[in-house]
This record gives structure tokens, C-alpha cells and sequence, in this order.
């Protein structure tokens, strides 16, 4: 495990060292400590000597960051900041002696970090202009507690669970505005410096780095396609380690076609993936890949024992409950199988949906939002009081609950409509779930829409339902706990500054093109046929079936032999809860196996009961006090 934590005072003695007695009884490993003279302003980490976690120390001023750089950096020397990560926090407390509080200008890359000025007695915070790595803290009374961890502050910190957005959270599996789901801790803004000191607590923004690359300004397919291999190749290169050896988490055609560029680039390459006992959810053309480039293919078998062993421990890996955490965990154990094979550095294709508008089903539904006619509010109040008894939804489960969804979105107008659109629990679900008063929420669900899809007019409906997908963060959360969970370094091209611009300044009809195309099903035009005309991979890899991957057996596991974990873990809510309405959650509908079979792309259907989970688990590490809920009967 690889996290930083802190907690600082002006006038409380001791907090900091309970704090560390705290999160070393939590994950069950010594935390080493930085400290100013005299033992002022102490951060204290775990490392299990990854590339992940770098700290740095020069007379009274220390600096330790968690993630990675990206080049071109201003000022780098020979070689690739994610090969030593001790020699690239060398290089910013060097660039912040130089610079003082500028010395992130120009810095890329996905990093939170700390650092103490000693001469002035100042102790600062921040984290990358992407959003890709998240700093938590709560600041109350003169006290500071910081961290990359929640488990890590709420063990330190004692924290509640804060309840005042739950149907929000329960309902579209992420908090908005930089809140978390403990009481008065939030996620340090993106690409935002905040300042400790006597003088208390002060932010300001950091200037976000200006990508290198090109970007386009015609639409002429033929130069579009040149310049992406181009620009690719040469992202890729930038985010290679000197080491020669390379793993890749393989997931489709997005990995393929970097393990494809890492091999162009001279790199021996082995990649990783999934392996389920039913070979009808397992990546197709593994093979046919390797036998292509010449490399090493991994299974990480994965099956029901595996998953139940890291349910209960998830808030200790990952930071944001999630309706599909089988997918975030298996992605943690394969990682951890890289690792222990060897590997420090790995590639994934992260991103390449988002910027290159793949994700079939978010596609499809934006085309059918985009045609389908407004219905007036007494309309859709008048139909989801048809349709809110329970009788429907215990039979139907996730297939009612999506058909309640569609009719609450045609209610809506643009850009609401397009934008935030799927929906795990309603109102009406948290009724029947939920046995005691609802707690008070801060701000009407509705109202929360409409804010976060202001000043999005302007955008086309396509993009906006591509914007509103990447709002709940799934990727950010996952890389960001594997990454931590293994120390692997985990990029992705499609996440760099230079390829994302370039991407972004596509038409959409070069990614998504009227005309029939190979890639109509799954976008990505322009990629894919980089990737045939420039000979990095067969049309045979390239225009394979688009498979999510979040595709796994787990809804049958959940339904029997994980049952009981299932069961058991969610006895941490922070609510009292109907456990006839969770066992129902659990209990086999033909419904749902249509949905699986022929509407999901992920062929699953477990999201509430994975969300409830996951959300249990922050409860289970919090402070329980009167918490806890428990079942109780309705």
C-alpha cells in the first residue's frame, strides 16, 4: 500500500502521533515519518517500494508526493520521472526553492503531494490540474488533517458519515463539488495549492500546464489520421520508463493498440487480463495479439473467492463507492499480479472512451434523449405514481428501476437531459429501502442537475452525455486506488495533456461519423483506422466487438456463493434498512437476465447492491458511534 496522511496543529499537541497509531493498526504496516526541525509539522507514509510514492528532504524542508510525473517537464534531466520516484521529488522541492509557491508551472502529470517550508514555518497541499489524483482534508478549529486515504483520516480523524447528499451518492454513485461521504471532508479542488501556517488556512489556483502537442484546425481525414500517429507514437514514448520491460492491462482494442506502439517503441512487453471460470465472459483475441506482436500474455484468474476476500476491506483501497466494485477490485488483484511478477511500470487505455466518444450505450442513449419529446412535469409525476408500488420493481429489479429512470430524464429539459443521466437508486427505492426518517438533504436532486450541467449549452448533446459519464469518475477512482494498492505506475496515452487536446479538438463526425463505418458500434473512427493504416494492429483486433469491462459473472456470484458477504456487508449502512428489500436485490430475475444478454453491453445488472456495499464499507470505517443502522422490519 502507498499513501501519505497529516495532521497538523498550532496549538493540539500529540495529533499527529495518534493519528499514525491509527492508520498503522488499519492497514497493518509501520508508517514512516517527515518532519521539519524539531519534529514540526510531521506527514507520515507507507511505501512498499513501488513507483508510486517519492519524498524528498533538504535542511528543514521535505516534500513526499503520491503518483507520477509526465514529461516534458521544465527543467527535467535524462530519463523518465516515474524510474526513480525519490530523484523526481528531489526534482520539485529543487523547483519550489527555486520558484516558491510557482514551482508547479509547467508541471504535468497525475501527483498529490505535500510539502514543508520550514523558514516560514508553512505546510502545503496540493494535487494535479486533471483531477486524477485526489487530496483529502478537513480543516476545523485550527486543525488539519490531510490525506490520500479517507480510511486513513477517518481512522486518524474519527470521522462520521455525512448523510446531507446520500440520495444524491445512492443515486448516481459519485459527490459532486469536491464532497466525500465523511463530515466536513473534502477533496482539494483540482489543480489547487493550499497553504498551512499561522495565518491559517489559504488556496490559490495553480496555472494548468499547456499541452506541447498540435491540435487540429482542419477536419481533413487523410492529415487528421497522419497527425494522430504522430502525436500518439510520441505520446506513448513520453510516458515509457528507461526500464525496458512494460506491462499492460489489456482490456480491448484501446491497450491493444498501446501494447501494439510500446512494442513499435522497442519495449518488451507483457500484458494482463482477467480470467473468468466461464471463458463467455473472458477478452477475446489475447491470442491473436501476442502471436501479432511477438509478446506474453497473462491470465489473472479470478473467481468468487478472490472477489469475497477484498468486499469487506474496500474503503481501505478505493476512496468513492461504486455500483460496479467487482470491476475496481478485480483490476486491483490483477495489478497486484503484475507487480509481483516484477513489473513497476504499466500501460492502459483509460481515457480513450471518454475523449475519443466510445462507450456505445452512452452514445445511444444521447441519440434517443436527442429525439424523444419533453414530457410536461404532471405527466411524469402522473406515471411514477403508476408506477411506485413495489410489486413491479421485486419482480423486474434493475429493469424497473432504469425504466423509472427514462421517465424522471424526459421530464428533463437540455442540457440536463443529456447529460447525468444513469441512475442507480430513485427516490422511490430509497423509500423501500431506507426503514427510518430520511436524513435531511442539502439541496433537491433536481437542483444539483441543473447546476452541474450550467453554462454546458453550448455543448453538443453527444459530448454532454460524454461530459456527464466522465462526472462520476469510475476510471479516476480505479486507477488511483490500483495505483496505490500495488505501487505499479498505471498511465494511459489517452490521459495525457497532448492526446487529450488533440482528441478534443476533433469533429465529432471524424469520431463518430454519419457515414456507415467498421467502428459505427463503437466509435473511435479516426483511431481505428490510425491503427489499421499504420499497420500497429489486424483489422481483426481493431474492429473486434466492443466488450465493457466490467463484463464478469460477479451478478451469479452475488446471488450465490457471495451471498452471505453481500448480506454482511452491508450491515455497516449508516441506515437502518429493509432487509427483505436487499434480499430482493439478490434473488434471480428473468428480467434481468434479458437485460444482461441482450441490452447491457457489461452484462450486468448488480449495481445497487454493489453501491449499497461499497458505501457500507466507508460506514464500517468511520466513526460508529450511533451510526451504524442495521436491519430492521417494514
Amino acid at each position: 500500500m502507498n499513501i501519505f496522511f497529516g495532521a497538523v496543529s498550532l496549538a493540539q499537541a500529540g495529533q499527529f502521533e495518534d493519528m499514525r497509531a491509527a492508520v498503522e493498526k488499519l492497514f497493518a504496516f509501520p508508517a514512516s515519518v517527515l518532519a521539519g526541525t524539531d519534529g514540526a509539522m510531521p506527514c507520515g507514509y507507507i511505501s512498499d517500494g513501488g513507483v508510486v510514492l517519492g519524498k524528498a528532504a533538504e535542511g528543514d524542508d521535505y516534500l513526499v508526493y503520491l503518483g507520477f510525473l509526465q514529461r516534458p517537464l521544465p527543467g527535467w534531466d535524462a530519463g523518465s520521472p516515474v524510474d526513480d520516484p525519490d530523484h523526481t521529488a528531489a526534482y520539485l522541492l529543487s523547483r519550489y526553492r527555486e520558484h516558491g509557491a510557482g514551482f508547479l508551472e509547467g508541471v504535468h502529470g497525475q501527483y498529490a503531494l505535500a510539502i514543508h517550508d520550514g523558514s516560514v514555518s508553512k505546510l502545503m497541499l496540493a494535487c494535479d490540474p486533471g483531477g486524477y489524483r485526489r487530496l483529502f482534508y478537513r480543516y476545523r478549529d485550527g486543525n488539519l488533517v490531510y490525506g490520500t486515504s479517507l480510511a486513513a483520516l477517518s481512522a486518524g480523524a474519527g470521522l462520521a458519515i455525512d448523510r446531507s447528499m446520500e440520495d444524491f451518492l445512492l443515486g448516481f454513485e459519485f459527490l459532486p463539488w469536491n464532497r466525500t461521504v465523511y463530515d466536513g471532508v473534502s477533496s482539494l479542488a483540482a489543480g489547487t495549492l493550499l497553504e498551512f501556517s499561522a495565518d491559517g488556512l489559504t488556496t490559490r489556483q495553480l496555472a494548468t500546464p499547456a499541452p506541447s502537442g498540435s491540435k487540429m484546425t482542419a477536419a481533413d481525414e487523410d492529415a487528421v489520421i497522419a497527425s494522430l500517429e504522430e502525436e500518439f507514437m510520441g505520446t506513448v514514448g513520453q510516458l515509457c520508463p528507461t526500464d525496458k520491460r512494460v506491462a499492460v492491462l489489456l482490456g480491448g482494442f484501446d491497450s491493444a493498440l498501446i501494447a501494439a506502439a510500446l512494442v513499435r517503441l522497442g519495449k518488451e512487453v507483457e500484458t494482463f487480463t482477467f480470467r473468468y471460470a466461464d471463458e463467455r465472459f473472458n477478452q477475446a483475441y489475447t491470442d491473436m495479439l501476442a502471436e501479432h506482436l511477438g509478446t506474453t500474455h497473462t491470465w489473472v484468474d479470478i473467481g468468487p473467492e478472490e472477489l469475497g476476500k477484498t468486499i469487506p476491506d474496500y474503503a481501505l483501497l478505493f476512496n468513492q463507492p461504486v455500483g460496479q466494485m467487482h470491476y475496481v477490485l478485480h483490476t486491483a488483484l490483477a495489478c497486484s499480479a503484475i507487480r509481483q511478477k516484477g513489473y513497476l511500470h504499466c500501460l492502459t487505455g483509460d481515457g480513450c472512451d471518454e475523449v475519443f466518444l466510445g462507450y456505445p450505450t452512452v452514445h445511444r442513449r444521447a441519440q434517443l434523449f436527442n429525439r424523444l419529446g419533453h414530457l410536461p412535469k404532471p405527466a411524469v409525476s402522473a406515471l411514477l405514481y403508476l408506477f411506485h408500488g413495489y410489486f413491479f420493481e421485486k419482480r423486474l429489479g434493475h429493469v424497473y428501476r432504469l425504466g423509472r429512470n427514462f421517465i424522471t430524464i424526459l421530464g428533463r429539459k437540455m442540457p440536463v437531459r443529456n447529460h447525468i443521466c444513469h441512475r442507480v437508486f430513485d427516490g422511490i427505492s430509497l423509500d423501500r429501502l431506507r426503514t427510518g426518517a430520511a436524513p435531511a438533504q442539502e439541496k433537491d436532486i433536481e437542483q444539483m442537475l441543473q447546476e452541474l450541467a450550467a453554462g454546458l449549452e453550448s455543448m453538443s448533446s453527444v459530448r454532454l452525455a460524454y461530459h456527464g459519464k466522465s462526472m462520476v469518475g469510475l476510471n479516476r477512482n480505479k486507477v488511483e486506488g490500483c495505483s496505490a494498492v500495488s505501487g505499479l505506475s498505471l498511465q494511459s496515452p489517452f490521459q495525457h495533456r497532448n492526446l487529450t487536446r488533440f482528441a478534443r479538438s476533433l469533429p465529432d463526425a471524424l469520431l463518430r461519423p454519419e457515414k456507415k463505418t467498421r467502428s459505427a458500434v463503437t466509435g473511435k473512427y479516426v483511431l481505428m483506422e490510425m491503427a489499421e493504416r499504420s499497420g500497429l494492429l489486424p483489422a481483426g483486433i481493431i474492429y473486434q466487438k466492443k466488450a465493457s469491462p466490467v463484463t464478469a459473472p460477479v451478478d451469479y456470484w452475488y446471488m450465490d456463493s457471495l451471498k452471505a458477504v453481500m448480506l454482511d456487508a452491508v450491515r455497516d449502512l449508516p441506515f437502518e434498512y429493509d432487509p427483505e428489500y436487499v434480499e430482493d436485490l439478490l434473488r434471480h430475475k428473468l428480467a434481468e437476465d434479458v437485460f444482461r444478454k441482450h441490452v447491457g453491453i457489461g452484462h450486468y445488472a448488480s449495481h445497487a447492491i454493489s453501491l449499497l456495499a461499497s458505501y457500507a464499507s466507508f460506514a464500517r470505517y468511520g466513526n460508529t458511534g450511533d451510526i451504524h443502522g442495521g436491519v430492521s422490519g417494514k
